[in-house]
Parts: structure tokens; C-alpha cells; sequence
């Protein structure tokens, strides 16, 4: 049953997610934001092992991504 439609975790930006400038890497914050909806799937109940149970799936064909201001080392962020 789906009982809670958002997932939020904060957490501080590491070093090793950064570039050369500080800035959070997109491939960094691509992982970031899987880690959340692997979290929410989870919690809806229709992560991946269960839907398979069921015989089904789901695929993310397109994202998009705006990034208005990056998050620098050392930022606290909540996603």
C-alpha cells in the first residue's frame, strides 16, 4: 500500500563527488538522485525484486535534469 509519496534524505556533498572546481559531478548527482528513487520504490512497494515477483517492470526512458546552481563540497543538500 502506498502510504508515503516522497522520500527525502539530507546529506553533505563529498570531496569525491566533486570536480576540479567543487561543483557536484552530474555523475555524482545522477547517483544521488537513483539512491532516492531505489529509496521511494522501496517504500511504495514497487521496487524492482517485487514488481519481478509480479511479472512486471518499469523502465525510465528520459530525464531531465536543471541545474540552476551547483552544490559545492561541503554543501548541505535534501533530496
Amino acid at each position: 500500500s502506498m502510504t508515503k509519496t516522497y522520500v527525502t534524505q539530507e546529506s553533505v556533498i563529498r570531496i569525491g563527488e566533486t570536480d576540479a572546481r567543487g561543483h557536484l559531478t552530474l555523475p555524482a548527482l545522477a547517483e544521488r538522485l537513483q539512491e532516492l528513487a531505489w529509496q521511494h520504490s522501496v517504500e511504495c512497494e514497487v521496487d524492482v525484486p517485487r514488481l519481478f515477483q509480479r511479472g512486471v517492470s518499469w523502465v525510465l526512458s528520459r530525464l531531465r535534469i536543471d541545474i540552476f546552481q551547483p552544490p559545492i563540497f561541503g554543501d548541505v543538500v535534501r533530496g
